[in-house]
């Protein structure tokens, strides 16, 4: 199975330290850097680390799926039709970025140890060690309504520092199934494989739980998550 989905990350963020900070909207990659900024001179860690994707869309770029390292050692055109790619440690922008995270780092915003670090990448937004984390849109909402079910006055909230920049999509295949080689059974895989991409009763149940009890319908086409999801 597959989904669409935006391949750009964007961040969940305690929205009690927003208040705190003077923070109604955190819109920009400028907006983010003055979080981290106002995070490390109150004395508290803003991330697990440098904010790497925002900058990447920041500058019209993505990292490449398929390379090494999750991609981030070539990068590729996200905003316009530039076909070529670019090694991250040759690029211009690689030295920008090391400035800003050196004078960040020296300024707190992150642990000194973080590279020791073998947290989850949610670890520190749940457990109020840090006042962001980075993931894909569903993820973000996901452990967000997780922190807020533990701790309701952190008003955990989803901030897109890109929001004006487009974002590219993903493969629909992305996050997908496939029959393994030596199945025995391959026909009989394809059979439930085609179930879940041909019947929309059966692909709700599998993907988003009961209706009337962790979702409810939004229209012929969108959804919303009940609280019990």
């Amino acid at each position: 199975m597959g989904a669409s989905q935006f391949k750009n990350d964007v961040t969940a963020v305690r929205g009690d330290l927003m208040q705190k900070y003077g923070f109604e909207d955190i819109t920009s990659y400028e907006d983010l850097l003055r979080f981290y900024e106002a995070c490390a001179k109150d004395g508290q860690y803003a991330s697990q680390g440098g904010p790497w994707y925002q900058y990447f869309l920041a500058k019209g770029l993505s990292d490449t799926a398929g390379a090494p390292h999750s991609g981030e050692l070539f990068l590729n055109h996200t905003v316009d039709k530039d076909p070529s790619f670019i090694y991250t440690v040759d690029w211009d922008g690689f030295a920008e970025y090391c400035h800003q995270m050196k004078r960040l780092a020296d300024m707190g915003a992150w642990s000194s140890d973080i590279l020791n670090a073998n947290d989850e990448r949610q670890a520190g937004l749940l457990s109020g060690r840090t006042a962001v984390m980075v993931w894909n849109l569903g993820t973000c909402a996901r452990y967000a309504k997780e922190a807020n079910a533990s701790h309701p006055e952190w008003n955990v909230t989803i901030c897109d520092p890109n929001s004006a920049m487009p974002k590219s999509v993903n493969a629909y295949i992305n996050n997908g199934v496939a029959i393994n080689v030596n199945s025995k059974k391959k026909e009989r895989a394809m059979m439930v494989l085609n179930e879940f991409y041909t019947n929309p009763k059966v692909q709700d149940l599998a993907a988003l739980g009961i209706e009337g009890k962790h979702w409810k319908a939004v229209g012929d086409d969108l959804y919303s998550v009940i609280d019990e999801s």
